[in-house]
């Protein structure tokens, strides 16, 4: 039965598109599931170990340090370790010693990483925070993120039917599905509070090995037809596919999109789409041709791999790593979203910022246009239009105008491919750019040429 959960979980396929991502979600998910797993191999009438609540403490910390929304998950897991402390009849120790193993390792490293952060940040919240839960609401959006993910996976029926088993579970003896259910439905309305995220289901993974837990011992407890739990079992397996071959097609994504490599693929020459979007050739272009200069300051969004690629200095415009944009930015809406938002990307530098910040290149997204496309642009919008993915709504809520820039601030087009331009914004002078427009014979224009919003 344990290998038909696990499997049910590997199976999901939002949890094996993420678990390639390299973002924090899965380290933090396994983290989870490891202080778990210790608890559960506590002895039942000694309970768990001096060494085995130490080390719960040391991976309940680096889990915060992973992803600080670990606490959420981790206080119904602490409070289950601390009943287990309490009942046991043959300790090791004292109770208040055991205490300490699983409170006192934690509290120190956690503690520790928590003041070097307020030391270095000035603050204690990751940025992210201020830009996805302080700046705008985001209960609209966060609802039909989780509304779609069930529809998705076809999920509902199990929703009825982990209501209908819980009523039955006997908490004492059953501790670890209480410990998954609290987690589930916590961490159900945090999303909906923060809004989901823009990558398709990404924070729903840490939750899912608990909710597929969930569902299968619902399953054995409430269902006694045999045929019955097979038939259950095979409608997740066919939820999983439903999800692969619906979403983002039959079923509305909202803001979210199915990560892929195509980022860091480059198109094929023969590509005429009139847009283009390769970060990873705008990236080695732009470091190649300013010999990876971090005195070059680009403004990107978000900052990710164009900076990493390039080497040059970069203000990511978004504020997932600036603290000024997270908290002062312009407030972007997407009117074709539900909610009007879209979670992570809320907030825009000003032009005034990106001039304090003395940026050179402003790239935005950095989209690469084709050339019939760049002789098209006449105004600011059209120009924001090309560099902010070809979507005239952003365009308009980014809403920068021309009269913000500097008087001689000048649109450069960046031949990245044959064909193609990578449109930008010279803001501020630098010799070295300066130097590499003249030497590459790239073509410029007065930005006040073009026709105002």
């Amino acid at each position: 039965h344990a290998l038909v959960a696990t499997v049910l979980l590997g199976a999901n396929f939002s949890f094996n598109l993420n678990a390639t991502g390299g973002l924090g979600t899965h380290l933090q998910t396994a983290l989870l599931l490891a202080c778990v797993a210790i608890l559960l191999r506590a002895p039942e009438r000694q309970g768990p170990t001096i060494t085995m609540l130490a080390g719960v403490s040391v991976l309940a910390a680096v889990a915060i340090v992973a992803r600080m929304d670990s606490l959420l998950p981790l206080g119904f897991i602490f409070a289950a370790a601390i009943v287990l402390v309490w009942r046991a009849d043959a300790a090791e120790g004292p109770a208040p010693v055991r205490l300490a193993a699983l409170l006192v390792p934690g509290a120190v490293l956690a503690g520790a990483w928590l003041f070097w952060k307020w030391q270095y940040y000035g603050d204690i919240l990751p940025n992210t925070f201020y830009v996805k839960v302080a700046s705008v609401p985001a209960t609209r959006a966060g609802l039909y993120y989780l509304y779609v993910f069930f529809l998705s996976y076809l999920l509902f029926p199990f929703v009825a039917l982990i209501a209908a088993a819980i009523t039955r579970v006997e908490p004492r003896r059953e501790w670890p599905i209480v410990v998954a259910a609290a987690i589930v439905v916590s961490w159900c309305a945090y999303v909906v509070r923060i809004g989901g995220d823009f990558i398709e289901f990404r924070f729903m993974s840490p939750m899912l090995p608990f909710l597929f837990l969930l569902i299968y011992w619902s399953i054995l407890r409430a269902v006694p037809s045999a045929a019955a739990r097979v038939a259950l079992v095979v409608l997740i397996a066919l939820g999983s596919i439903h999800h692969q071959l619906t979403f983002g097609k039959f079923i509305f994504a909202n803001y979210m999109y199915r990560p892929s490599l195509a980022n860091l693929t480059i198109p094929d020459a023969t590509a005429s789409s009139p847009t283009l979007w390769s970060e990873l050739e705008v990236g080695q272009y732009l470091g190649r041709v300013f010999d990876y200069d971090p005195d070059v300051k680009i403004a990107v969004g978000a900052a990710g791999v164009i900076p990493y690629y390039s080497k040059l200095g970069a203000l990511d415009i978004l504020g997932l790593n600036d603290a000024w944009v997270a908290h002062h930015g312009k407030p972007l809406r997407f009117e074709q979203y539900i909610g009007g938002i879209m979670p992570g990307h809320v907030r825009v530098a000003t032009v005034a910022y990106m001039v304090e910040r003395k940026v050179n290149l402003f790239i935005g997204p950095g989209l690469l246009v084709r050339d019939d496309r760049v002789g098209a642009v006449r105004s600011m919008i059209d120009l924001l239009t090309v560099m902010f993915l070809e979507d005239e709504g952003l365009a308009r809520s980014v809403g920068m105008r021309r009269d913000e820039f500097p008087p001689d601030a000048r649109v450069v087009a960046i031949p990245v491919r044959p064909g193609y331009e990578l449109l930008a914004i010279y803001v501020t002078p630098s010799p070295h750019v300066d130097r590499v427009i003249a030497a590459q014979d790239w073509r410029t224009s007065p930005l006040r040429e073009l026709a105002d919003l």
